[in-house]
């Protein structure tokens, strides 16, 4: 670091009072920097200690940013347009993942992107549109280049035109994506003569088998009257392209940076995948078998499904130990029926029964939701969905 930037880092840290905690594992790892009298192998040996001990602090922060809802975007879809959709998942990193930062003071030359408050390392949302950009352009063009229409990915992430009135957003959102850990790595670039190591290359990555969450909003906000009659082609259309291109870009191209390295592959394997369409086009299916109770064992329910207070103990749970007197008094059958109930009930039926008669009373409308467990679920899913659709409109609904 020069000492025009010396002196710049001084006066970065200069408004601080004494008493305000500066150094924190990544304000120490700006002022090593500083550090003139100290070899490099030493500052990289502190730097390195200070990478490791930093991932607790960095968990610590993705838990506020859950706290302040950042971490995992939510969208109340009833205020979008028709046929507006949101996927979500979280994803497992194969391969570590690379992004480089534009800070200024830093120790080596490839710190990792970080959010800016928080410094966790980050997918910020216009590299989530770079990458599934070009994994979709990459792989239709390898398959058929005559399928992928120019419209269509200008739909999808609209374009800037030398008129000013003329560009255009793009239906899709993407949102930023936080890491929990970061991992120190170097690249020792070989002499092809010597097979000798020359000027390793360090960088910050996120490790492998590190979990991120994914989000993507689609919302078609200008479709006009006059294209409203072909809305479901360009939907089903749609819906298929990102789900394809989102298993491209996680399983074959990669995002981030040294993509070309492997870098920014996941796994295909998801946790807790859901796609909600706002569409009253299609259905999703009822993947839940809910066995409803027995006409004897509505004695023991409120009307919406919840166990009556007669039949609970003190933590709020159902009771396991009753008399059959007991039993009686508070209107209850007999020992053998209510154990059949019991039965049922903990099976979780009874939970599951109370938040179907539950959700037939919300006057909020439910949008059909699809959940998947994989890219090639995800992909299936679109699928079906594009497919529903197509129907919909050639049986003239």
């Amino acid at each position: 670091m020069s000492n025009a930037h010396s002196y710049d880092l001084y006066n970065h840290f200069s408004g601080l009072s004494k008493t305000t905690d500066i150094l924190g594992n990544y304000s120490k790892i700006q002022l090593y920097s500083l550090n003139k009298k100290q070899k490099l192998e030493e500052k990289l040996e502190d730097y390195k200690d200070e990478i490791n001990n930093s991932n607790s602090s960095l968990k610590n922060a993705i838990q506020l940013l859950n706290e302040f809802g950042l971490y995992q975007p939510t969208v109340n879809i009833n205020l979008l347009p028709e046929n507006s959709f949101f996927v979500q998942f979280e994803f497992t990193l194969k391969r570590p993942f690379y992004s480089k930062d534009d800070e200024q003071f830093y120790i080596i030359d490839n710190p990792i992107s970080k959010e800016s408050v928080f410094k966790v390392p980050m997918v910020r949302p216009s590299g989530w549109a770079g990458a599934l950009k070009s994994a979709i352009v990459k792989s239709n063009y390898k398959k058929n280049h005559e399928e992928l229409k120019f419209q269509d990915i200008n739909r999808l992430f609209g374009y800037t035109s030398d008129k000013e009135d003329d560009n255009q957003k793009g239906f899709l959102t993407l949102f930023p994506t936080y890491f929990g850990n970061i991992k120190f790595e170097i690249i020792n670039p070989h002499d092809r003569e010597t097979k000798a190591g020359i000027n390793p290359i360090y960088y910050e990555v996120v490790p492998a088998k590190s979990t991120g969450l994914f989000s993507l909003l689609y919302v078609p906000f200008y479709v006009s009257d006059e294209k409203k009659e072909h809305v479901n082609d360009k939907i089903a259309i749609d819906i298929d392209l990102v789900a394809k291109g989102l298993k491209s870009m996680f399983l074959t191209y990669g995002f981030g940076a040294k993509t070309s390295s492997g870098f920014g592959i996941a796994e295909n394997d998801l946790i807790e995948g859901k796609i909600t369409l706002k569409s009253k086009c299609v259905t999703a299916p009822v993947h839940e078998d809910i066995k409803p109770p027995e006409k004897a064992f509505l004695k023991y329910l409120n009307e919406d499904g919840a166990l009556k207070d007669f039949f609970k103990d003190a933590e709020g749970k159902l009771i396991t130990k009753i008399t059959g007197e007991k039993l009686s008094q508070i209107g209850g059958g007999s020992l053998n029926e209510f154990k059949s109930f019991k039965k049922w009930y903990n099976k979780e039926d009874g939970h599951k029964w109370q938040k179907r008669l539950q959700s037939k009373n919300e006057t909020s409308v439910k949008w059909p939701s699809w959940p998947f467990n994989s890219f090639d679920e995800l992909t299936d899913v679109a699928k079906d969905i594009s497919q529903n659709l197509q129907n919909f409109k050639e049986e003239g609904q």
